[in-house]
């Protein structure tokens, strides 16, 4: 997951530096003037961050940061905000926004050991903003049916992991490494999720959400995989 993440930076980097319009400066400045709790967040990490060398640094110099030194101090919250405002800015095809709240939603869930598995049954906590691409996509799997589909795409978790996979596939550019996580969710979904299956063979939520997953996940990865 923090692959996904952070293979975006790059790919945010680089199409500032096709931008001519832009000195990777101004778009810093900007997003900081936006609102001043921006720049106060920043200073209250001095001393408590990795990162709190280069903060104190900055802040002696008007918190004057290069969009390739900022994205090292911001939270991953932050950072979608200044990604938000840029392709707002200047508008490109290599634009994941629409996906990055989602993949902010199950990193932390991850760090924090949430048990994802008591969200499969409505109703939801958690009010689900459908992603437009991410239902067309899976809408295209003939082997889904309808109302499989729109089950389990209204479900919060069972959404943003689609959305982690669909947007992992489209934007790690290493083969390598996109062949490993295909082969790891291979192994996920046909060695360590069956291992103990009959512990769920009346638990028909869990059974029934476990062959959409692994249909769509099939389905996205056979496209990519070697």
């Amino acid at each position: 997951m923090d692959k996904t993440v952070y293979d975006i930076i790059p790919l945010f980097l680089y199409d500032l530096t096709q931008n001519s319009d832009e000195d990777g400066y101004n778009i810093v400045m900007e997003y900081l003037d936006s609102d001043y709790m921006r720049i106060k967040t920043l200073h209250d990490k001095i001393g408590k961050s990795a990162t709190s060398d280069l903060i104190k640094k900055r802040q002696g110099e008007d918190d004057s940061y290069a969009l390739r030194e900022i994205v090292e101090v911001l939270s991953f919250g932050h950072f979608i905000d200044l990604y938000q405002l840029y392709y707002q800015k200047y508008p490109s095809k290599e634009y994941f926004s629409s996906y990055l709240w989602s993949l902010k939603f199950l990193r932390n869930a991850a760090a924090h050991n949430n048990c994802l598995l008591n969200s499969l049954k409505a109703p939801y906590n958690i009010t689900l903003h459908k992603n437009r691409d991410i239902q067309f996509q899976v809408s295209k799997i003939k082997s889904i049916s309808e109302k499989s589909r729109d089950t389990w795409m209204q479900n919060p978790v069972i959404h943003d992991f689609v959305i982690l996979v669909y947007v992992y596939l489209n934007v790690v550019k290493s083969e390598g490494i996109k062949q490993n996580g295909i082969r790891q969710l291979k192994w996920l979904f046909e060695e360590k999720m069956p291992r103990h299956k009959e512990y769920f063979d009346k638990n028909l939520s869990i059974k029934e959400c476990y062959h959409f997953t692994h249909k769509v996940v099939n389905i996205f990865c056979n496209k990519y995989r070697k």
